[in-house]
């Protein structure tokens, strides 16, 4: 074989790593994020019902804030998901001493 003809194995890119959350399970209830997100979307659809009603706006623009709105609640629900936990900021049942 000539120099340089040899078949070179192309480069592998490493598989992307599995984001695992950094809080334990008993961290966020989902329930409780999702009617957060929900009684969030109620509100911006009230706002939106009003800035309709009240100012003179193009379509366009009212669909812009709702969807702003609704990324930033997303957003924030998502960070708060993220946040490290050390276990000191949910107050732990204390047990009842036997008489």
């Amino acid at each position: 074989m000539k120099k340089g003809t040899e078949y070179k194995q192309p480069p592998v890119a490493d598989p992307k790593p599995v984001r695992k959350p950094i809080y334990p399970v008993d961290r966020v209830n989902t329930m409780a994020l999702t009617m957060v997100r929900n009684i969030a979307y109620k509100q911006i659809a009230k706002m939106n019902k009003e800035i309709k009603e009240n100012i003179q706006v193009d379509s366009e623009f009212t669909k812009m804030i709702d969807v702003n709105m609704k990324n930033a609640i997303n957003k924030i629900i998502h960070d708060y998901k993220l946040i490290p936990f050390d276990g000191t900021d949910i107050p732990r049942e204390t047990k009842k001493k036997d008489k």
